[in-house]
């Protein structure tokens, strides 16, 4: 559950209020409310936010539905021990140790939905931090090759930041429903930013620029001329 505020008022009102909620495996809510307040919840442990005038989009876990509802008063309700623990009382995936996730497994029907996420979470605990040194080097690479300045390697870093963040995305749903095997899913994002990196590192020892970089430096200058004219 993540809850982004951009203001918090005198009288305690929250303004301008951001909320992904993914408690539910089966499907991810994302919350977008003008303001909201905090009132005390009548269960134990618990907290309620009062959302106003504002919108619900959820999608299932599959991808294959989705929904979005508006609203002119939402309550969210906030459960300590549902947060800590899970809605069954039993730890979630995604905050299982390791030994706990090797446990899980061999108690799940292979090939079932749940085991595929188990698979895929324990596979992102070595794929991620693969991905981070993978990134680093893709975003080395595009500030070299980069011709424009510091500012175009930023936006170029960026872009593939987004590419890598959508593979993983796109990676964790196809390997839930086995599509693609849920091993390969989260390694396939970082096979294939290496694979560019590589064809990089070819093109720099080569000393020559994608003519994508060279839009993107041509587009950079020209606005950074409209701007200086304007202002």
């Amino acid at each position: 559950l993540l809850i982004y505020i951009n203001r918090l008022g005198e009288d305690g009102m929250l303004d301008d209020i951001f909320i992904i909620d993914e408690r539910d495996e089966e499907r991810q809510a994302t919350i977008i409310a003008k303001s909201g307040q905090v009132v005390p919840a009548q269960q134990e442990n618990s907290l309620t936010i009062r959302l106003h005038e504002g919108s619900i989009h959820s999608i299932s876990s599959t991808m294959n539905a989705a929904q979005t509802a508006t609203f002119n008063s939402y309550d969210l309700l906030l459960t300590m021990a549902e947060e800590a623990t899970g809605r069954l009382g039993e730890k979630r995936v995604r905050d299982m140790y390791l030994p706990e996730l090797y446990e899980y497994m061999d108690k799940t029907p292979p090939g079932s939905i749940d085991y595929n996420r188990a698979e895929i979470e324990l596979h992102s605990r070595f794929s991620m931090p693969a991905g981070c040194l993978v990134l680093a080097l893709m975003a080395l690479l595009l500030g070299v090759n980069a011709r424009g300045g510091r500012s175009l390697g930023i936006i170029a870093s960026l872009a593939v930041f987004l590419f890598y963040y959508l593979l993983l995305t796109l990676g964790r749903t196809l390997g839930a429903i086995m599509i693609i095997p849920p091993a390969l899913s989260m390694w396939l994002p970082n096979l294939i930013l290496a694979f560019a990196g590589l064809l990089l590192f070819r093109r720099e020892l080569q000393e020559k620029q994608y003519q994508w970089l060279s839009g993107l430096s041509n587009l950079s200058g020209r606005l950074k001329n409209l701007l200086s004219r304007r202002f």
